[in-house]
């Protein structure tokens, strides 16, 4: 811990790291001390913060941590008005999580798309794809005796 300490204050010192991104070190050093279950928690309370870095950062960690209990959040933070680049993460850490009862959620968002906005569409496919990988493995599982 102590050398994940001297790496953030170095990280700090660099002048070429902006406040936000200083900001952000800290909250990832603080975060290396406190229990898993903890972790989780402050992700889901972040997910509504004011600034824009945290919360995609709060939606990606989760989405790393396959916290299920994100899951409700995450769809809750879809129907918001948002960024392109803050959707595009929301569904990657949908699909990471797992959870194929979203697959209709987020079919039903593909078609809403914009023809012409071809990275959100990519985005789409590719979280669509990997749920319905996932269902495959687990229906081929329950078919093994």
């Amino acid at each position: 811990m102590v050398l994940g300490m001297r790496r953030a204050i170095n990280l700090m010192k660099n002048p070429s790291i902006k406040l936000s991104k200083q900001f952000f070190i800290i909250v990832l050093f603080l975060f290396s001390t406190i229990s898993y279950a903890d972790r989780s928690e402050v992700w889901i309370k972040n997910l509504h913060h004011e600034h824009p870095l945290i919360r995609k950062n709060a939606v990606f960690y989760l989405g790393r941590m396959k916290e299920e209990k994100a899951v409700p959040h995450l769809i809750k933070l879809l129907g918001e008005p948002l960024s392109q680049d803050l959707e595009i993460t929301i569904i990657g850490a949908l699909a990471k999580i797992g959870d194929l009862s979203i697959l209709p959620l987020l079919r039903k968002r593909y078609v809403r798309i914009n023809p012409k906005d071809d990275i959100l569409k990519k985005a789409y496919i590719q979280a669509i794809a990997k749920l319905e990988r996932i269902y495959e493995y687990q229906s081929d599982k329950e078919k093994q005796p």
